[in-house]
């Protein structure tokens, strides 16, 4: 019936969306230039500092889904001596690996955390793979390769497998840190966000399971490609983005984090929302 009915235009439409951009473009523009900064560093060296510390980075917080660890790691590596440092941040390049995962290990067995652990023996794993194959860059493409296969059987890769934690939405999170712009890593923020405007009622597969990562990026490539086809940023086509509207969106609704603006969040701050018009949770919500 909601289909059927005048709801059936109340979704997140390209003027609207054009609105949400403005609200956010700075912080979007400075993640994107710094995506393809890491992607043209992977071009000139076989491992780069800033590409590969990002690796580090995701495997030691889980995709970032918690980021004490990492706090952790830094302080442990400047008790231990590391010595090379970009301002407050370590500079990792594939001869520093071992010290990494001896640092990983020592914090181990001072606390017994499991976490700890596990990113020791995925930081190792990684060192291997990495000499194997050669560069990171050739480590990104094949690990591209497999997720776009979109095989269920992905996370057992020989690339992968030994990496814990790093679920789908951190490899996507990954790909997209390095140009593969196909790549969205939804969570809740997108999730919540999706379902709200009426994306995914209007392009959301018509079977599929809601808690599956892929249900709610083919809505939002779908839509990517009907509404945002010619709009850019920085040279990339949104049509063909979904990793930056992902940005977009991620900007739009989050809070704690630089850029961040929190209108769209778990409590949603309508009345001050520039998209509010083009929203189906807005309109059903002043209906009541």
């Amino acid at each position: 019936m909601l289909l059927e009915s005048g709801w059936r235009k109340m979704y997140l439409n390209r003027t609207c969306f054009l609105k949400m951009l403005e609200y956010v473009r700075e912080p979007v523009e400075r993640g994107i230039r710094k995506i393809l900064s890491d992607k043209e560093a992977l071009e000139r060296e076989k491992f780069p500092s800033s590409p590969l510390k990002l690796i580090v980075e995701a495997i030691v917080t889980r995709s970032w889904w918690r980021y004490w660890p990492w706090d952790k790691l830094v302080e442990a590596l400047r008790k231990r001596g590391y010595s090379k440092w970009d301002g407050d941040s370590p500079k990792i390049g594939i001869e520093d690996l071992a010290f990494i995962s001896d640092t990983l290990d020592y914090l181990y067995n001072t606390s017994g955390t499991s976490l700890w652990k596990e990113a020791t023996d995925s930081i190792r794993f990684l060192e291997v793979k990495l000499k194997e194959i050669g560069s990171l860059k050739a480590w990104i493409s094949k690990i591209y390769e497999v997720v776009k296969e979109q095989r269920p059987d992905w996370r057992e890769h020989e690339y992968i497998k030994g990496i814990k934690g790093l679920g789908a939405k951190g490899v996507h999170d990954i790909l997209r840190s390095f140009g593969y712009f196909d790549m969205a890593p939804i969570d809740i923020h997108e999730r919540r966000f999706l379902l709200r405007t009426g994306i995914l009622l209007r392009y959301g597969p018509s079977s599929g399971d809601p808690q599956d990562l892929e249900f709610y990026l083919e809505a939002l490539r779908k839509f990517c490609k009907e509404e945002l086809r010619g709009i850019k940023i920085l040279g990339q086509d949104l049509g063909d983005a979904p990793g930056i509207v992902d940005m977009i969106i991620w900007h739009f609704c989050c809070t704690g984090w630089k850029g961040c603006k929190g209108i769209c969040s778990a409590d949603p701050r309508c009345e001050i929302c520039p998209i509010k018009d083009c929203c189906l949770y807005y309109r059903l919500r002043g209906s009541k």
